[in-house]
């Protein structure tokens, strides 16, 4: 019995011991999960801040101006006064520590802070990133000891890198969130050299000198460490596997000296590597709390152990036969008792959780769905703008000719040739309604569309995309021909969407054509069966079989560096699917490109 006894201790306290290394391993890993999520977030802004500055025009305009003349380096700003404040406006908006702009030579020209201008940084790694057009990223430590994260982005001056532009982002202020964490938190860069941390007195050592000893447990506690929390490697000689829960890394490590003074110096480090940055995440659960719940397993076990020796030895007793039955039934009774609280509080914590990852993923769908509609909206306001040019000369011609009109007038009332005025009057009258028309149909295709799905009657949009690009297409030389069928035709779409979509398609397709000999537009529609095709098609030399896959994906454009975004047919090929149709790309002879829109017919 003894011996028996002996190894239902060990046993029990060895899975004790598991269970308790898994729970603190699960829980270091929620930690990293959430802190390095957050930190990526927290430094991938400011990438997005020099991507955006570095594609503003007066930025651009700054380095053209810089590179076409010769500009002394202690004459930085003589080019454009405004760019040390907008520096200043970026630092003082985005919380960075400071903002550079920087020539091809590597030179300093202007800053947030003026004590950097003049300042080569030819020889940082993110300066050769940056001329080589990608986003130059490191971290930084300098002579003071204060610790930052740099952003270098090109900026590009006609096709070509003509500078960058450099944020500095100070490091204290992503490191303020952790100070409420109670384990030990850390990040370190290739070298090891340990760039953040909740422990004050690690920051800037190298991890590997805050070490005393990586090891693996020996006996059964070795074989369970390896297989379930993942050992990577003994500085004892002793070789080990590396394994890896997912992308987190978990050893048993030994500090030179305790965080905390009275406690142990043990403790389980969980890694993870975050490859934007080139970190590496630690985070450190003490193992004092694994070594008391072994003891006081191996204590309660012992005692158990104890208790069914005796219960045993008086079993012989007939008078106790009575009290030992009961007391097992009452052990029964609580361990089932125990056993449905406790499931009953897993499956509660598991309903919370599911009702709490419903709710966040509604909320990511909403937010996708406002981003989208902004989107759409922006690229309206866009093609308002590329068409204003156009829609600038159409208006001037008639107010030339209201004010011809009015003058003529004056001087009929002075020879009181009434009859003759009026007709000078009803002319007016007729040019501001043109006016009037023309301005309604664009203050209409700016609104904001709504999601439902109605009956559009097809001609009344064609009316409205001639009225719009008219101006343009006879600016260009453009012949736009519209072809309508002899039956009037009503689709199931939103009319502004569904307009946004054949302005969008013939505006490609009158920039497609800007350098052919012929400029032809044609638009035509026609029923077939319960649908509706519209035809959109170019006298351009179309679109090669290469690309065809490609042209509805976000961003993706044929046309030169800041000429366009390449949003034009993925906005089209989101529409047409909200409106439960389809678009394809079609060859025909004598048509360069030829677009395809299947939509149902209103019933």
């Amino acid at each position: 019995m003894a011996v028996l006894g002996s190894l239902f201790v060990y046993l029990l306290s060895e899975w004790s011991e598991r269970k308790a290394l898994l729970e603190a391993t699960d829980k270091a890993k929620s930690v990293l999960t959430y802190q390095s999520s957050n930190l990526v977030l927290q430094l991938n802004k400011f990438s997005l801040i020099t991507a955006l500055v570095a594609k503003r025009p007066d930025v651009i305009d700054l380095f053209r101006s810089r590179n076409n003349q010769q500009v002394s380096l202690f004459d930085l700003d003589s080019s454009i006064p405004n760019s040390r404040q907008l520096a200043s406006i970026i630092t003082g908006l985005s919380g960075a520590k400071d903002f550079w702009f920087v020539n091809k030579q590597g030179d300093v020209f202007s800053s947030s802070n003026h004590l950097l201008i003049g300042t080569n940084v030819k020889l940082e790694p993110y300066f050769e990133a940056a001329m080589q057009g990608r986003l130059g990223r490191t971290s930084d430590v300098d002579s003071a000891g204060t610790r930052s994260y740099i952003f270098a982005s090109p900026v590009f001056v006609d096709q070509k890198v003509g500078g960058m532009v450099i944020v500095r982002v100070n490091l204290d202020v992503v490191e303020y969130v952790w100070a409420l964490l109670r384990e030990p938190i850390l990040a370190t860069d290739t070298n090891g050299r340990v760039l953040l941390s909740n422990i004050a007195a690690w920051r800037l050592n190298t991890f590997d000198t805050l070490v005393q000893q990586r090891y693996k447990t020996p006996g059964r506690m070795q074989k369970l460490t390896n297989n379930i929390i993942g050992s990577t490697g003994v500085d004892t000689g002793v070789k080990q596997t590396a394994l890896t829960l997912q992308d987190y890394t978990a050893r048993q490590i030994r500090l030179r000296h305790p965080i905390i003074v009275k406690t142990s110096n043990r403790y389980i480090e969980v890694t993870k590597y975050l490859p934007l940055l080139q970190w590496n995440l630690h985070v450190l659960v003490n193992l004092s709390p694994v070594r008391k719940q072994k003891i006081t397993t191996i204590i309660i076990s012992g005692l158990m152990v104890v208790l069914c020796v005796l219960s045993l030895w008086i079993i012989f007793e007939r008078r106790r036969r009575l009290i030992e039955r009961a007391r097992s039934q009452q052990a029964f009774a609580l361990r089932l008792e125990r056993q449905v609280r406790d499931r009953t509080r897993e499956l509660t914590e598991s309903n919370d959780l599911l009702a709490l990852e419903v709710n966040e993923r509604r909320s990511a769908e909403m937010a996708l769905r406002e981003t989208q509609d902004d989107l759409l909206q922006a690229a309206k306001l866009a093609g308002i703008g590329q068409m204003s040019a156009a829609l600038a000369h159409e208006y001037n011609q008639p107010l030339a000719a209201i004010r011809s009109y009015a003058d003529n007038a004056k001087q009929l009332l002075q020879l009181e040739k009434v009859n003759d005025v009026n007709d000078n009057l009803t002319r007016i009258t007729s040019l501001t309604e043109r006016m009037a028309g023309l301005t309604k149909t664009l203050r209409s295709f700016a609104h904001k569309s709504d999601d439902t799905l109605a009956s559009v009657n097809l001609a009344r949009v064609m009316d409205e995309m001639v009225i719009l690009l008219s101006p343009q297409a006879k600016k260009q030389g453009v012949e736009l021909l519209v072809l309508p069928p002899k039956l009037n035709v009503q689709v199931m779409a939103g009319h502004l969407r569904l307009s946004q979509v054949i302005i969008n398609l013939v505006t490609n397709a009158m920039d497609a054509i800007k350098h052919e000999h012929v400029q032809c537009v044609e638009v035509s529609w026609n029923t077939v069966g319960d649908n509706v095709e519209i035809w959109v098609k170019d006298s351009g030399k179309g679109i090669p079989d290469a690309l065809k896959d490609k042209i509805f994906t976000p961003f993706f454009t044929t046309k030169g560096v800041g000429v366009g975004l390449g949003l034009g047919l993925f906005i089209v090929h989101t529409m047409v699917k909200e409106f439960q149709g389809t678009i394809d790309v079609k060859q025909e002879k004598n048509y360069g490109g030829v677009f395809c829109i299947t939509l149902s017919l209103s019933q």
